[in-house]
């Protein structure tokens, strides 16, 4: 019949064995690649910390793994050599010793050695100088994180705190962003490619940014973003990516190919403007545009003011306005000499009038007598008459000839007698000197 063990005494029990085991005694010497968790470690605490075997072919959630602490006494006397990262390879020399509330064997680390960078570092630290050289580091290949999100992509594990944290962040800070989520695998062999995965899809999809991360977790943990696939598909994505692998002080080659690195889920989630924000600031850059309009605008009204008192200064009409009263004073002057003059004329027109019909019939006798005797001369002076009394008119080309000076041969004429015209040609000219008449 077997035997019932309680659980107390089956962990004394293997304590006991592996207290008693020459191979185990009087220490043990450990090596793997040391996984610090999210917190690490301090040198004036305990240090609680996993060793994993780096040559275990099973997945890394899979892979052996022994749980070692070192006492902070142990600390102090220099038994930690060196300051530890996640993923070291290190020697620990320690006892193994049986923890009864959890039933689980453990190492009590006495000293602590490195014993060079772990395998899954070094592959690490391989890919990341080869990426380097390649450009996928350089800042000229950084695109810009937009100022206004309304889009955002989210590639992380749909069941994780990470989506929470970014969700429940995003809609605080301004509740109209679109989120959409493309889940992927964040731990484990199968991790790498399903990220990538997630990525190439997303990308597609018209986002702002692209947020691709995780929360916490140890060196191996968060190995998957340290993957040859994850890099590739960050650095030839389209839209901008932000790397939000969390809660660990060692960063991933996603935070260096990313176009920006955040510390954070909750910090990526940060990138996104505050609606109220933004609210309160277009509605006081609105408030300063209009401050500013109507101060110009009293501006233009004084220049205005002052160029029109100046015009006014030497306006006609400001001087017609200055000189009103006097113009007025001038009117009514002329108004009341018009009228004066008026009447005097008015007065002498009447007295005209009376001895107008007396001084014309004089007037027009006088001129009757004139115009007979002026007619009497006209008659005695005009070239007809003479004419009819003998006399001829005789006129050439240029008009009437009074001279034979006015003359020579062979030059035409006309003379016009009473009863009809002679045309003739001169022939000879004599001049005959005339004697005075007294």
């Amino acid at each position: 019949m077997n035997r019932v063990w309680t659980v107390a005494k089956l962990n004394n029990y293997i304590s006991g064995l592996i207290e008693d085991d020459p191979a185990f005694q009087p220490q043990v010497v450990v090596e793997g690649n040391v996984s610090l968790g999210p917190k690490g470690y301090s040198r004036f605490s305990h240090i609680y910390f996993t060793l994993i075997d780096p040559d275990d072919p099973s997945p890394d959630y899979q892979k052996a793994k022994l749980s070692c602490a070192m006492w902070k006494s142990t600390v102090a006397r220099g038994g930690l050599t060196y300051d530890m990262k996640n993923g070291d390879n290190i020697r620990v020399t320690g006892r193994l010793e049986v923890y009864g509330p959890r039933s689980q064997y453990q190492l009590i680390a006495t000293r602590i050695e490195n014993a060079g960078i772990g395998k899954l570092e070094a592959r690490k630290k391989a890919l990341e100088e080869e990426l380097r050289k390649r450009g996928y580091f350089a800042p000229e290949h950084k695109k810009p994180i937009p100022r206004y999100i309304t889009r955002v992509g989210v590639v992380t594990s749909p069941t994780g705190e990470a989506i929470h944290d970014i969700i429940r962040n995003i809609q605080i800070r301004n509740p109209h962003v679109e989120i959409f989520l493309v889940p992927a695998l964040v731990q484990g062999d199968e991790a790498p490619q399903s990220i990538a995965q997630s990525l190439m899809i997303i990308d597609r999809l018209g986002m702002d940014v692209i947020i691709c991360g995780r929360g916490g977790g140890s060196s191996e943990d968060l190995m998957a973003f340290s993957s040859r696939e994850v890099a590739d598909a960050i650095y030839n994505c389209v839209t901008p990516v932000i790397s939000a692998v969390g809660h660990e002080p060692d960063m991933s080659i996603s935070d260096y190919v990313a176009d920006l690195r955040v510390a954070t889920p909750t910090a990526a989630a940060m990138q996104i403007f505050e609606y109220q924000k933004f609210e309160e600031d277009l509605a006081q850059r609105l408030s300063d545009l209009r401050g500013l309009l109507n101060h110009r605008i009293m501006e233009k009204e004084l220049h205005l003011r002052r160029v029109k008192e100046q015009v006014d200064k030497g306006s006609p009409k400001m001087w017609l306005v200055k000189t009103g009263k006097e113009l007025e004073n001038i009117e009514k002057s002329l108004r009341y000499s018009l009228k004066a003059k008026t009447d005097a004329a008015s007065h002498r027109i009447a007295l005209v009038a009376e001895q107008l019909p007396v001084s014309m019939e004089r007037k027009t006798a006088d001129r009757e007598s004139r115009l007979k005797l002026a007619a009497q001369k006209l008659e005695y002076s005009s070239p007809l008459r003479k004419i009819s009394d003998g006399f001829a008119y005789v006129e050439g080309e240029h008009g009437r000839i009074t001279s034979v000076t006015q003359v020579k041969r062979d030059d035409p004429m006309k003379v016009r007698l009473k009863d009809g015209v002679i045309d003739s040609t001169v022939n000879t000219v004599k001049e005959e000197e005339l004697g005075s008449k007294g």
